[in-house]
């Protein structure tokens, strides 16, 4: 089973385990947005907040990968790296402030203040 839930989630763990993460201010490829994508550019206006907060948003994939990736390359990070990982490994065991605590503590953000805080409530 295929645990890289989508593939540049994975590149950027790498990135950030490995090496570092930098922005590039000019577009490198071309992309095309369609109405039938699964994923991409949204739309983060009202209507996309209210639904997405009626549907309860969870983090499973986001551990599943993070799991995957710890076990791939664990042995192979640095203290500080394996100590996020390690956290995250005992999530689904964590309480309602221990989450919203290790998220500020290892400053695991989502893009967007809006994101964040839907992040800090549905956790």
């Amino acid at each position: 089973q295929n645990q890289a839930i989508m593939h540049d989630w994975w590149i950027s763990l790498t990135a950030s385990a490995f090496g570092h993460i930098a922005t590039v201010n000019q577009p490198t490829i071309l992309y095309r947005q369609h109405g039938a994508n699964d994923t991409g550019a949204k739309n983060y206006g009202w209507r996309h907040i209210i639904n997405r907060f009626a549907s309860r948003p969870r983090l499973d994939k986001y551990m599943i990968q993070a799991n995957a990736f710890y076990a791939h390359f664990g042995d192979q990070m640095n203290t500080q790296h394996r100590e996020i990982f390690e956290d995250l490994s005992h999530w689904d065991d964590l309480g309602f402030w221990a989450k919203r605590r290790l998220i500020i503590k290892h400053q695991l953000w989502k893009n967007g203040f809006i994101r964040n805080i839907g992040l800090m409530v549905f956790a």
